[in-house]
């Protein structure tokens, strides 16, 4: 990762000129959400000469390690044991700790006022460092819409290359599982029977939900509305609208002012459990909203236009 230094003390409290520094290596469990650190404190006299001593070594305060060494040279170095620390990171993979080393000795002050300024009493490092991220749930993006029948892709923006997915469903009370052990995409034809969720709309709204592995320990979850609309051949249909005359003439037309025509819709069938709500008939002196009705007279001469439509819901 990298080297961080720190200041030495002498017995007087004053800074002197020895390096004190750690080196810090790391690696990092996707699985466990953790780096694990790997810290080697060093302590250089430079030009400064002082006593033979012995030294304590501390990480977050904590003893670890001790040894006697003789500063009675310049330019000495001691490298300590080196010191293995575990940091758990925050639940998004990121994650800023405080890096606290630290040495002492067992010196004390004596009648040599150089080796009292050149001998090391104490050092401290102190360094906030902000740690890789951990990659953690991967995301889903969508083009659009989905329609029941219909295939889609659904693109998974993976966080790490070795991550694998489980892609679900929710739609009313209806889940299931759209894929397992996915990379970065899925196909997705949902289903027309979730129809039978939205009786009353021609669309509804459904949650995805992603789940992110790392081998196979799940690291993250990440969730997506979507809109599902039916599909047009989801609609309620009927047979035929029939028409029969009233009031005709002999030779079976229509007589204007006299005559009245019966519509009636037949064969009327609900689509995938959404029951028929409506029916209505409208056109030449006739507007009704039932499945059969009877006109006023004729009013007009001609060709006339009967519509009939039913809704669902």
């Amino acid at each position: 990762m990298a080297t961080y230094s720190g200041t030495v003390y002498n017995v007087l409290g004053n800074a002197i000129g020895y390096t004190f520094s750690a080196d810090v290596t790391y690696t990092q469990s996707i699985e466990n959400n953790t780096t694990t650190l790997t810290i080697t404190p060093k302590v250089s006299s430079g030009n400064s000469v002082g006593y033979a001593v012995s030294m304590y070594f501390k990480v977050d305060g904590v003893d670890y390690h001790n040894a006697y060494h003789n500063f009675a040279t310049w330019g000495t170095t001691y490298t300590a044991s080196s010191y293995t620390k575990v940091i758990n990171h925050n639940a998004d993979g990121t994650k800023t700790f405080t890096l606290n080393v630290s040495f002492e000795t067992t010196y004390t002050q004596g009648a040599n006022a150089n080796l009292n300024n050149g001998t090391p009493k104490s050092g401290t490092i102190s360094q906030s460092i902000t740690l890789p991220t951990i990659p953690r749930a991967s995301s889903l993006s969508l083009s659009g819409s989905f329609t029941m029948g219909s295939e889609s892709t659904i693109t998974i923006n993976r966080a790490s290359s070795s991550f694998t997915h489980t892609l679900k469903y929710a739609f009313g009370n209806k889940s299931g599982t759209i894929g397992t052990n996915l990379g970065t995409s899925a196909k997705w034809t949902p289903s027309k029977e979730l129809g039978k969720q939205i009786p009353s709309s021609t669309s509804g709204v459904g949650t995805l939900t992603l789940e992110t592995y790392s081998g196979g320990t799940r690291v993250g979850t990440s969730t997506k509305t979507f809109t599902l609309w039916v599909s047009g051949d989801m609609y309620p249909t009927f047979t035929s609208l029939t028409l029969s005359g009233r009031n005709l003439g002999s030779d079976g037309s229509y007589v204007q002012t006299v005559s009245h025509v019966v519509a009636t819709i037949t064969g009327a069938t609900e689509s995938y459990g959404s029951p028929i709500k409506s029916y209505s008939i409208s056109g030449h002196e006739l507007n009704v909203q039932s499945s059969s009705g009877t006109s006023g007279v004729f009013t007009t001469s001609g060709n006339v236009t009967y519509t009939a439509k039913i809704t669902d819901g």
